[in-house]
């Protein structure tokens, strides 16, 4: 439903994958592609929004695999740093450690 206008509207979405629907439920594969989203959906939110990954121009061969592979090891590295806290976001760490680089050696040492 359209907040607003109030009006009823359809949406049609299609997918393409290997899984194997006959021997699934509709709903676990609803429930497959869901998951699969959400995880795509918020690393995609964390990388754009802390790195502005969708405005880099990258040229170079195999400069976008090295700066995906990079980014993805950075922040795995911000996940499991907790000395801000459990409920600091991932950016704010990145913003954090920024102010206070010597903290990175403190923590890998």
């Amino acid at each position: 439903m359209s907040t607003k206008t109030g009006e009823i509207t359809e949406e049609r979405h299609y997918y393409a994958t290997s899984i194997k629907t006959e021997s699934r439920s509709f709903q676990e594969v609803i429930e497959i592609i869901r998951r699969h989203w959400n995880i795509e959906n918020s690393l995609h939110n964390i990388k754009d929004k802390t790195w502005n990954e969708d405005k880099h121009l990258l040229r170079r061969p195999r400069l976008g695999e090295n700066f995906a592979v990079l980014l993805n090891l950075s922040i795995g590295f911000l996940h499991q740093l907790k000395i801000f806290g459990e409920n600091c976001p991932i950016s704010r760490r990145a913003t954090k450690l920024s102010f206070r680089p010597e903290l990175i050696f403190d923590i890998i040492t």
